[in-house]
């Protein structure tokens, strides 16, 4: 009797860790494993995000000893959950023939990763071979879902034997050839190791472990481990001990992460083989906005620690610490509102060393009776209005601002903070209005000018500013009465808080008033045009939150000469200056705010530091003919010049040659690191080449920044105990490495 099949199911290619169950719609599906119990379908990703990933269409290849012939097409599936391809249609014939080769049912790809079809024209071998060939000369691929509506299609050029072509990276946008073809080879690399720490050093074994690595596809199968450079040795976990290293030595390692395929990682920041003691730089630009009455938005740049990298940020107001991030941004959601508060951000690495803080950003807020403290009685504010029989009324008492542009006739609202408590000096980078309405506009706005002379609140009415004192135009309209760019806009919508931003030039008003405190006469809030009203409360509202309120952000003002606004005054100002010198744009170091870096701002800059007898002239432009006899002179001139400070300063002004640069690095950096065979080493080899290796500076440049640091407090120490012996030794040398090392890098 022949047999009958009772149930049975065909299926393509199939997922690790994944089963095919019968689901509650009765129909085969991908599920998760649930031996003996209920079955459960395992969630599906879409399939329009394929991609045409990999293709080979001439000759052969060899993979782990394997010859084989076969041409191949890859598909990738970059999405986060595995995508069914049954019922998709592959083709090289995309415009006549979209529908060639159906893929079989129950044919799934993994999440992240790739599958591969063999184009070998001999579907009898299985699911995953296709009925056609590829073309070597040119050809179609095209990739069709189930209704034939296109997910991908490549046109490819004339194919070369034995090299395959494709997406870089996987399901990238750039399409590049590879010598050693790759079907289904995960060949994105891992994550790169991270967080390398140092355990233990002695003088018979390092010990030091990292962050595991990770990778989507296959997995991380190991990691390799480099000294000073050189592959030292394989493990399979994030650990490793060292015990081939001399007393004397100093080494420093690399990590790189290897995935199942055998591609692998970026290397990691290096390690020394002494503990990372050397803090991170202070982070620098901290910026903030102001987004609402209790949410402040930092960024800053980056701070670098060349050694075991940074490892977070913590973030200060007022002196006592939010929290910490390992990004450069930080949203502080309970910013006070009656408060005067400043921000600052350390970094610290992976040993656990703070960097100096940044240089400070302040934000403060004016509101009557609020901020910046309860007794804060700077906030005046009134309207005026064209209304019959109102031109000569004053409204100052009112508890609401009421603007309108016809109403049947124009009023118009008038504001003022005292800022004189932002600290003299401050640069200002952003202002708020936050205002209470009560009655809003059909999305119509008022624009905010800037009011050009004074008024009293209480005297202010539609013909005059103050007792006996007019408007140039009545309502405040001539250019004497106020700007004519607007510098924000107020668009409620309904009743409510509202924030609104000034744009540059009303910053720029602000930070007016703060330089000179006799130009703040306010705002004026207006717009003719309108036709419906809106009203505020004013600063005489009996809900001490619901008054206006003005946040200014701002930088406060760093010491003379600090341009780089770390909080110390030293040899990296000088060379802000020095790279600014001439600029009349770059103003960094444009310390006596004149709008051009010049001697004037080297003066600003000695007066803080310490006098020079090399004039500003002689820095930015000396000839260094003399000292470039030939190489040999050269060098020995520039030694000898380096050895007093003001021949530093004229030595780093002047030398503007790839030579001068290698010398002066030389002269100071091997002071620096004459205990150091291995910097020794590259230093002779720069020297003989003349043209240093980036590794070579890569090496010098951590070193030097290390001892930069290290000897930056105490050289300050011995100058503040009137030192001259010691006076300009740490500035000389931080100077002439960061110089010799910045134009040597560049070259």
């Amino acid at each position: 009797v022949p047999l009958q099949p009772i149930d049975g199911v065909a299926f393509g290619p199939q997922l690790v860790d994944r089963s095919i169950a019968r689901l509650a719609s009765g129909d085969w599906g991908l599920a998760v494993p649930t031996l003996g119990g209920p079955n459960l379908a395992q969630p599906l990703g879409d399939a329009h995000g394929l991609t045409i990933n990999e293709w080979f269409a001439a000759g052969s290849y060899e993979i782990g000893g394997e010859l084989r012939k076969s041409d191949f097409v890859e598909l990738f599936n970059a999405g986060d959950l595995p995508v069914a391809l049954g019922g998709l249609h592959l083709t090289d014939d995309p415009i006549a023939q979209p529908s060639q080769h159906m893929i079989a049912s129950l044919s799934f790809v993994e999440a992240g990763s790739a599958i591969v079809f063999l184009a070998d024209d001999d579907v009898a071998q299985g699911p995953d071979h296709l009925n056609f060939k590829l073309a070597s000369e040119r050809g179609w691929i095209g990739l069709f879902d189930a209704d034939l509506e296109r997910i991908d299609a490549v046109l490819y050029g004339p194919q070369t034997s034995g090299v395959s072509q494709g997406r870089i990276p996987d399901g990238g946008t750039a399409y590049a050839f590879f010598v050693q073809p790759t079907p289904g080879v995960d060949t994105s690399p891992p994550t790169t190791p991270a967080g390398l720490r140092l355990d233990a050093a002695t003088e018979t074994y390092i010990d030091f472990h990292w962050n595991p690595s990770t990778d989507a596809q296959t997995g991380v199968a190991e990691y390799r481990i480099y000294r000073n450079s050189v592959l030292l040795d394989v493990v399979s976990t994030n650990a490793y001990r060292d015990a081939t290293v001399e007393p004397e030595g100093v080494y420093f390692y690399q990590v790189s992460a290897v995935n199942g395929d055998g591609t692998e990682s970026a290397l990691s920041v290096a390690l020394g083989s002494r503990p990372d003691e050397t803090p991170p730089t202070p982070p620098t630009q901290l910026m903030g906005s102001v987004v609402s009455a209790a949410r402040v938005e930092l960024r800053w740049n980056e701070s670098v620690d060349l050694e075991t990298g940074v490892a977070y940020y913590t973030v200060y107001r007022n002196g006592v610490a939010l929290g910490t991030t390992m990004t450069t941004a930080y949203d502080d959601l309970e910013a006070p509102a009656a408060a005067s508060v400043e921000y600052w951000v350390t970094a610290t690495n992976d040993q656990g060393y703070a960097s100096r803080p940044s240089a400070a950003w302040g934000m403060m807020a004016f509101q009557q009776g609020v901020s910046p403290s309860p007794q804060y009685d700077g906030s005046t504010d009134t309207w005026i209005s064209q209304n019959a029989g109102a031109t000569n009324s004053n409204f100052a008492d009112d508890v609401e601002i009421e603007v309108d542009g016809e109403d049947p006739l124009e009023t118009l609202g008038l504001i003022r903070w005292d800022v004189a408590s932002v600290p003299a000096g401050s640069a200002v980078d952003g202002a708020t209005l936050t205002l209470y309405v009560n009655n809003s506009s059909a999305a119509q706005s008022y624009e905010i000018y800037a009011a050009n002379r004074g008024w009293i609140d209480d005297q202010a009415t539609w013909n005059q500013a103050a007792a006996g004192v007019a408007w140039q135009t009545a309502g405040a309209r001539g250019t004497s009465d106020r700007g004519t760019v607007a510098l924000g806009a107020i668009d409620p919508n309904a009743i409510g808080a509202y924030t609104y931003v000034l744009n540059a030039a009303g910053v720029a008003l602000v930070q007016s008033w703060i330089d000179d405190p006799t130009s703040n006469f306010g705002f004026i809030i207006s717009d003719e045009s309108n036709f419906d009203g809106i009203e505020f409360d004013s600063a005489e509202s009996a809900t001490p939150a619901w008054r206006p309120r003005l946040s200014v952000s701002y930088r406060p003002a760093s010491a003379a000469g600090d341009y780089t606004a770390d909080g110390l005054v030293d040899g990296l100002d000088f060379l802000a200056w020095q790279r600014g010198f001439g600029s009349t744009s770059q103003l960094q170091a444009d310390g006596d705010r004149n709008g051009v870096v010049n001697g004037e701002d080297l003066n600003v800059w000695e007066q803080a530091f310490g006098p020079t007898s090399v004039s500003a002239t002689a820095i930015a432009t000396s000839n260094v003919a003399a000292l470039r006899q030939d190489n040999g002179a050269g060098e020995n001139a520039a030694n000898a010049t380096l050895e007093t400070r003001d021949g530093a300063f004229a030595w780093l002004g002047a030398a503007g040659t790839p030579d001068d640069r290698l010398a002066a690095s030389r002269g100071a950096v091997e002071e620096l690191v004459h205990d150091d065979a291995f910097a020794q080493d590259a230093l002779a080899r720069g020297a003989r080449e003349r043209t240093p290796r980036r590794d070579d500076w890569t090496t010098l440049q951590r070193k030097s920044v290390n001892v930069d640091v290290a000897h930056s407090e105490p050289g300050r120490r011995m100058r503040s105990q009137g030192s001259a012996a010691h006076e300009g030794e740490p500035l000389r040398r931080q100077m002439a490495v960061r110089g010799g090392l910045q134009d040597a890098e560049m070259r």
